[in-house]
């Protein structure tokens, strides 16, 4: 991936592929986040240096726990970006179905 001048964007999941949609500020992201905390297939993208942290800590703003998961269990699929998930519980649905994806360089 090529570096770009922004680095949160809007992103949704189709037929295993992740689009990526128009660039976010950070307050734009968390409210984003916030709008769409159930959606399975909608999330955010971060990118650069600081996008593991930028994709955490969005995702912990909308956890009821202010909590993450961090999804590594498909990392060898083909197009597959690690993420995280709001935590929703400790245990069984654990997590909100809204994706924080990130790719660090």
């Amino acid at each position: 991936m090529k570096k770009q001048s922004h680095s949160i964007y809007a992103a949704a999941l189709s037929g295993g592929k992740i689009g990526i949609g128009p660039a976010l500020t950070y307050s734009e992201a968390a409210k984003y986040a916030k709008e769409n905390k159930n959606s399975g297939t909608i999330g955010i993208f971060c990118v650069g240096p600081n996008a593991k942290s930028n994709a955490c800590s969005i995702a912990k703003q909308i956890s009821p726990m202010k909590r993450v998961i961090h999804d590594n269990q498909h990392k060898t699929e083909d197009g597959y970006y690690y993420h995280y998930h709001p935590a929703k519980y400790a245990a069984g649905d654990r997590h909100l179905g809204f994706h924080a994806w990130y790719y660090t360089w």
